[in-house]
């Protein structure tokens, strides 16, 4: 694959075909299985493009891809525009908006195609030439995760430096469990193992809150003393970002540990861990990228060639381009139920 891509570089300068250069239809040959569709010519007259995105590019706003086989839907791709106080916008792209990957799934149908590889490529490159930067999604599963990693080695994507999970720890707790600078005991509500009396009629309640009470006080205690025993990895905050939602914890995940009864133990667990060490756990979920990323000029290029000979939009009213987002919806719920399980875990 490697010797493959470089020999495409080469090839650059080539003379142009009527339909795609010379150099792109080389990249297409790594892109998407042609032998399933007879060569490329018959490739392109089968498929169809169509995008989804509003006139402004905004904080929130959706891009949608579409991908279509002889008229079916074979693949789809999302992605949001995270909010500028999620942050996750690591140097050197600080500047730039970050395009989170939202779904990504392929017909059944077409399994074995390369259908999700090509779309994958070709929004990504869509969205460099956009000026944004991408990013995974923090609930990725094993499948798409993948995809885009082995994506990013090929196309020579450019990687930001890494997000900072010890500095997103450290806000998400001063957030939760306290407000204007004091313990905030509504925090704690779903923490509090609940009294040995709870049952007893009368006298459950008022031990429930003695007992609340007093795991309240050492609990302001300790996670105090995590986040003045850690130190964020970079001092900015426009870097700080959510690490994999499927992070394991105890008997929860990252994503529920905030209001799990494993918090406190897990607090524990920290204050032994130095912020490095830390960081290493957050950043351990390999489907999760640590990173933002841009691709090359030269593969924004090729993509924008193929992405001319495939466009659709145009044929489509607006409110037909509409109606596809609940058609991918439908394909992306098959797909995962059928090839992802728990946690985003891989099936088939």
């Amino acid at each position: 694959m490697k010797l493959l891509f470089e020999n495409w570089r080469k090839y650059l300068n080539e003379a142009d075909t009527p339909t795609l250069s010379m150099p792109t239809q080389r990249l297409m040959q790594l892109l998407i299985n042609l032998k399933k569709f007879g060569g490329l010519e018959q490739f392109l007259s089968r498929a169809k493009l169509v995008m989804n995105r509003g006139a402004q590019i905004e904080e929130g706003s959706v891009v949608q891809f579409f991908l279509f086989i002889d008229d079916e839907m074979a693949g789809t791709v999302s992605y949001e525009v995270m909010r500028s106080d999620e942050n996750c916008r690591p140097a050197p792209f600080s500047d730039k908006k970050t395009f989170m990957l939202m779904t990504v799934a392929r017909s059944g149908k077409f399994k074995g195609y390369g259908v999700g590889k090509l779309i994958s490529f070709l929004s990504s490159c869509y969205i460099t030439d956009m000026g944004g930067a991408i990013t995974s999604d923090r609930n990725t599963s094993d499948k798409a995760g993948k995809q885009l990693v082995g994506a990013l080695k090929m196309m020579g994507a450019k990687e930001s430096n890494h997000f900072d999970y010890v500095g997103y720890f450290i806000e998400e707790l001063k957030l939760r469990f306290f407000k204007n600078g004091e313990f905030n005991p509504s925090g704690t509500s779903r923490i509090t193992t609940q009294s040995a009396k709870s049952d007893t009629p009368v006298i459950g309640g008022i031990a429930d809150k003695i007992e609340k009470s007093k795991f309240d006080k050492g609990f302001e205690e300790l996670v105090t003393k995590v986040i003045n025993h850690l130190s964020p990895i970079t001092a900015p905050e426009v870097d700080d970002c959510s690490p994999s939602i499927n992070l394991a914890i105890g008997g929860a995940t990252f994503e529920k540990i905030f209001s799990h009864q494993d918090l406190p133990a897990f607090l524990e667990k920290v204050l032994t861990m130095s912020s490095e060490q830390l960081q290493d756990f957050l950043n351990s979920d390999d489907r999760v990228q640590g990173f933002t990323f841009v691709l090359p000029k030269n593969m924004v290029q090729a993509a924008k060639e193929i992405i001319n000979a495939l466009d659709n939009t145009s044929e489509l009213e607006r409110g037909e381009v509409f109606s596809l987002a609940a058609d991918a919806s439908n394909l992306f719920a098959d797909t995962y139920e059928k090839e992802i399980g728990d946690a985003g875990k891989a099936i088939s």
